[in-house]
């Protein structure tokens, strides 16, 4: 995965295919990366883990790293 400052991720495989772009906030603890989502933990401002999944916007050529 490559962070960008925006909050917006491109995605890629372990083997370097490009998978697609998603928004993330920027807590997010990354679980696992799908083919089309990307899944991961959040904590509130109590502590409290919520789990939340992202679907990747797979239209479009990677952005600038």
């Amino acid at each position: 995965m490559v962070w960008l400052p925006s909050g917006i991720h491109d995605v890629f495989r372990p083997d370097g295919v490009y998978l697609g772009t998603v928004m993330l906030p920027h807590d997010l603890d990354v679980m696992e990366i799908g083919m089309d989502y990307v899944l991961g933990v959040a904590r509130d401002e109590m502590g409290v883990q919520y789990v939340q999944v992202y679907g990747l916007n797979r239209g479009g050529a990677p952005g600038p790293p």
